[in-house]
């Protein structure tokens, strides 16, 4: 799946409109729609904080949120949770080397 996918689907399972949501999220409708289309890279790590609360996505969910995001940017990337983590940790950079 795609981020855009997923994200137009969250929204949708929230019957929430593409043109309120765009408010909630602070973006133009055409941004929004262009996310949920494929044609722009998914938004920086705040902007997926403020859609994983607006949409009230299950931590399973906001994994799968930020997963897809980072796959999803050219070149992908690992989601800023992610990083966070592993450079929290010593032992998991040691396991990743």
């Amino acid at each position: 799946m795609k981020f855009g996918e997923y994200l137009k689907q969250k929204r949708t399972d929230n019957n929430i409109k593409a043109k309120t949501m765009a408010e909630l999220m602070e973006i133009s409708p055409a941004y929004l729609s262009s996310l949920e289309n494929g044609s722009r890279q998914p938004p920086s790590y705040e902007l997926l904080e403020k859609i994983a609360t607006i949409l009230k996505l299950s931590t399973d969910e906001r994994y799968l949120l930020f997963d897809l995001a980072g796959e999803n940017k050219k070149p992908p990337e690992i989601s800023k949770d992610l990083t966070e983590y592993i450079y929290q940790n010593p032992q998991i950079i040691e396991i990743l080397r």
